[in-house]
Order: C-alpha cells, then structure tokens, then sequence
C-alpha cells in the first residue's frame, strides 16, 4: 500500500507542477499579445507606441480602432470567441476527468488493502 500511495502522491506532484509550467507560459504569452495588440494599435493610428499608455487624448481614437477591430460582426472574432468556448469547456472537463480518475485510483487503492 505504501507504493500506491507514493505513486498517486507523485502522480499528483507532476500533475501540479505541470500546471503551474501551463500557467507561467499563458502569462508569458498574454503579455506577449498584450505588446503585439500595442503596437497595431500603433501603427493603425500612426502615433508611438509609448504614447498609448500615456497620452490620454488618444483615447476615443483608441476606442475607435477597438471598437472596429474586435466588432462581433467579424468571423475572425465569432470564431475566436467560439475557440475561447471550447478551450474553457475543455479545461473544466479535464478537471473534472482528473479529480474522478484521482478519486477511483484511490478508491481502488484504499478498498484492495481492505479485502
């Protein structure tokens, strides 16, 4: 029983420390958007990136350009959004399929010793 129980806590270790690798790489890669989403903006209003974040006179041009270039009439934005569905539905799912298989093995684990 001692083995199983290493097993499954090591089981759960990598699966946590997987999830932390997930989370630290969707930071890098929002923030990498987050300067992508800047400088478009930048150019598509012809002013400096730094600016943006600073002049708050570029605002309504800012909201302007948001407005037109996140529209939920574009396909691009409704097949976006529909891929945001999905990958939370997906990431619920795996959860939920992680905690029933973390669940039976230990449930597997705990009634075997008793018989």
């Amino acid at each position: 029983m001692g083995l199983a129980v290493v097993h499954v806590a090591g089981a759960l270790g990598v699966s946590f420390a997987f999830g932390l690798l997930v989370l630290f790489i969707g930071a890098w890669d929002q923030k990498r958007v987050q300067k992508r989403r800047l400088q478009d903006a930048s150019i598509a209003l012809g002013v400096p990136h730094a600016s943006l974040e600073t002049d708050d006179s570029l605002d309504p041009q800012l909201l302007q350009y948001s407005s037109q270039r996140f529209s939920g009439e574009l396909l691009r934005n409704r097949l976006s959004d529909l891929s945001g569905a999905v990958q939370t539905a997906w990431g619920w799912l795996s959860n939920l399929l992680q905690v029933g298989v973390v669940v039976a093995v230990s449930w597997a684990m705990f009634t075997e010793v008793k018989s």
